[in-house]
């Protein structure tokens, strides 16, 4: 009877562990570019201006990523598996004096170069770079094979449009991204 007690109580324990363990948050590494496109005289800017850094690339193949409430930033994704593809919702940003924030949507090839209809939105606290963003066409490039929770890789949109203001600004928008532990 003892030993049926002692083995109930061990099954039990070990259930409340695996109930009250929680999955990693979500985490990220990002660093947006706004940079000049192939038409230059259409972009304010004429060199590259960095418009979002969230986490640290001290490490280029391994940076630090930052989960929600690290220093302000915020962090949420899903990469969800469709077929061979993957379904993306990156989202990460930062808050303060010169908040800024990256959205994009859309669908990714699991291993080689997608050219995809993205939703990207880069908004900024800091006025000159306000509103750049709308439906547009970019190429999503994998640094590493992109699987359900997890995608690595850079985004290039080249004609990325100012619309606040009914601007006429087109810039790109390179971005270098590193979404883990997002849901699927």
């Amino acid at each position: 009877m003892l030993q049926r007690a002692a083995a109930l109580s061990i099954v039990a324990g070990l259930l409340a562990v695996a109930c009250s363990s929680s999955s990693s948050p979500a985490q990220a590494y990002a660093k947006v570019v706004l940079a000049p496109g192939a038409n230059n005289a259409m972009c304010a800017y004429q060199s590259d201006m960095t418009v979002l850094a969230v986490g640290s690339a001290a490490s280029p193949n391994d940076p630090t990523r930052v989960a929600t409430g690290t220093q302000g930033d915020h962090v949420a994704c899903t990469v969800h598996p469709d077929g061979s593809n993957f379904d993306i919702s990156l989202d990460v940003g930062t808050s303060g004096a010169t908040s800024a924030e990256l959205i994009v949507t859309g669908q990714v090839s699991a291993t080689g170069s997608t050219t995809l209809t993205a939703d990207v939105s880069l908004s900024s606290g800091n006025n000159a770079v306000a509103g750049y963003g709308a439906t547009m066409t970019c190429t999503f490039t994998p640094t590493q094979n992109t699987a359900a929770t997890r995608i690595w890789g850079q985004l290039s949109c080249p004609s990325a449009t100012n619309s606040i203001g009914g601007g006429t600004d087109t810039c790109a928008i390179e971005a270098t991204i590193l979404f883990e532990y997002c849901s699927s």
